[in-house]
């Protein structure tokens, strides 16, 4: 949860970073390892040391890292709308659908990327060792797995795919200061839905909810989707505080 209450605006900084590297002529290529270290520098410098004080406090220290992610980006950047620069295209139909080029790159890259991810966590030491971090540290440190490095290796891996999201979000919409706070409420809204601190359930609660806006706007307006969101995350707490795949919490 913590890694998704700040995944937008590192997303937002590493966007408008990409555009300024297109608009100089400059390659691309560096940007996730720009964001993995951005994300392991947030860790070292904020997150190690408050790491055992409970989850509240990682919150509400996100969402004022958050801030400070926004500003610099306005204080390097800029506050004006921008946009990435493409050809135009005829969109590609198909059964009755069209689906623009920017649309098929993001489906692709998103696929590929889960795939990927899926892989990671069960099919390698690597994953077995996040998976045995995040289900109990204290265990995880018996059997020797070193939690302080695997939590680096995670958040070098969550600011890679958090570039990658930055500039697929920028393919979608205009570039601005406030572009990663238009994704907050739906990534809380999948987290919840699919059951905190389960990768698959994410993937699964991040497409109902894609579904659920998009369908909606045949009945209320489109500025209101996110209200879909808000009635999951209410609906949830309410009936199943644990989402789809979550598993049950124990008190010690």
């Amino acid at each position: 949860m913590i890694v998704k209450s700040r995944q937008s605006q590192m997303s937002e900084l590493l966007t408008e970073s990409n555009f300024a590297r297109t608009r100089r002529g400059m390659g691309r290529s560096h940007a996730a390892w720009q964001c993995a270290l951005v994300a392991m520098l947030c860790d070292v410098l904020v997150y190690s040391r408050l790491r055992d004080r409970g989850s509240i406090t990682l919150l509400v220290s996100s969402l004022g890292l958050s801030l400070v992610l926004e500003n610099i980006c306005r204080f390097a950047f800029g506050n004006a709308t921008q946009n990435f620069a493409f050809e135009v295209a005829r969109p590609t139909r198909w059964h009755g659908l069209r689906i623009n080029q920017e649309q098929l790159i993001t489906a692709i890259v998103v696929i590929a990327c889960v795939i990927l991810i899926q892989l990671l966590l069960h099919t390698s030491p690597l994953g077995r060792a996040m998976r045995a971090v995040a289900d109990n540290p204290a265990l995880a440190a018996v059997r020797g797995v070193e939690r302080q490095t695997i939590a680096r290796i995670t958040w070098c891996i969550a600011g890679c795919l958090t570039a990658l999201s930055g500039v697929l979000a920028g393919l979608d919409r205009a570039i601005d200061p406030l572009l990663g706070w238009n994704y907050q409420i739906p990534i809380f809204a999948a987290a919840i839905l699919g059951g905190l601190g389960s990768p698959t359930g994410a993937i699964v609660g991040a497409i109902v909810i894609g579904l659920a806006e998009e369908l909606s706007s045949l009945v209320l307006p489109t500025n209101y989707r996110q209200i879909v969101s808000f009635t999951v995350i209410l609906a949830l707490l309410l009936v199943r505080n644990r989402g789809l795949f979550g598993g049950k919490a124990v008190r010690k």
